[in-house]
């Protein structure tokens, strides 16, 4: 009973969201394009979310799955990032040091979406409220630090107070497919500024309930000849190896990367990483299904659906292996719900 009751955090909410792009030139005036993903036909107040896109993306490409999210009842605010593809290619072809030094210093670094998303919380408390639907209230106390890949890497430096200052506190943190690097010519492995990860168990400063969903896939190399979006020692199972507890972690086996985008994202924004074979739709729902069941644990203390899917991952829609949590005192109690 408690696995179908649970399996429903997998399919869309019983709220209806509307979704809005908010530029710098409006009257909220944000310091950066938003995407707003909000509940809009229930009065209430909700959590809010702020999501932070991958490399080279845009955030309107997680429309389908942030839509799924909000329609549980949250507020997702996804601010535009920077979006520079890659080194640009000027002059003679460079040794492969040089080539890891641009792409980590000048191309991948973190240090101005950490800036430019702590600008963005800052507005929050004086200009969000004036956006979103009659009825709707934002609950800046329950406020959500989310990020995808590169996203997922300024998210985690974000929630250990040490990169930027916000006026508000953070209650949870979550990581989809979190990189904090690169490989780059002849595999050589380049962590990405500020270098975040210690290689030592439990070493992140965050103090916050985590959760990691890493992707199986994101690992290999496509075409055998392009490098991992996602390799080893700069991925999500490194993530989770360095976050205390309370977090949990699941990866979803047989998907890669990119496979929580829309489905209607241009095949440009996927060419670069192993994909799925399947429906990228399973991978969106899972995904969702994880955020709102470790949500509703650590900022509501409804444990169960968390704890249903960690006895049987196989309520899912997609594969989940392997599944783990560290867990501790009051949390422990709260997952086991």
């Amino acid at each position: 009973m408690a696995s179908s009751a649970a399996s429903s955090i997998f399919e869309q909410g019983k709220l209806k969201v509307y979704s809005c792009e908010k530029t710098q030139n409006d009257a909220s005036s944000p310091p950066k394009p938003l995407f707003i993903v909000t509940p809009t036909d229930q009065a209430g107040s909700y959590p809010v979310i702020l999501f932070l896109h991958g490399f080279c993306m845009r955030n309107c490409y997680y429309r389908q799955l942030l839509g799924q999210i909000a329609s549980h009842g949250y507020i997702v605010v996804a601010p535009q990032l920077g979006f520079s593809p890659f080194p640009s290619a000027k002059g003679d072809v460079k040794p492969a040091a040089s080539l890891a030094t641009n792409f980590s210093e000048h191309n991948c670094s973190s240090n101005e979406d950490i800036a430019a998303a702590a600008a963005v919380i800052n507005w929050l408390p004086g200009a969000l409220q004036s956006v979103l639907p009659s009825g709707v209230q934002a609950n800046l106390r329950s406020l959500v630090l989310a990020g995808h890949s590169k996203g997922g890497h300024t998210a985690f430096a974000l929630a250990m107070h040490k990169y930027a200052t916000t006026s508000l506190d953070f209650s949870a943190l979550v990581g989809i497919d979190p990189v904090a690097g690169a490989e780059v010519a002849l595999g050589l492995q380049v962590p990405i500024p500020p270098r975040i990860l210690t290689y030592e168990s439990n070493s992140f400063a965050i103090n916050i309930p985590t959760l990691i969903v890493g992707s199986g896939l994101g690992e290999e190399r496509k075409m055998l000849i392009l490098p991992p979006c996602a390799p080893k020692r700069l991925n999500h199972a490194e993530f989770f190896s360095e976050s205390k507890p309370c977090s949990s972690y699941f990866v979803v086996k047989d998907y890669g990367h990119m496979d929580m985008l829309d489905d209607d994202v241009t095949e440009m924004a996927l060419i670069a990483c192993m994909c799925g074979g399947g429906c990228r739709g399973k991978m969106r729902r899972t995904i969702a299904g994880l955020v709102v069941a470790f949500l509703e644990a650590y900022l509501d203390g409804k444990g169960e659906d968390l704890a249903a899917v960690v006895a049987d991952p196989s309520i899912a829609p997609a594969t989940l292996d392997p599944v783990q949590q560290k867990l501790t005192g009051r949390m422990a109690a709260i997952s086991r719900l």
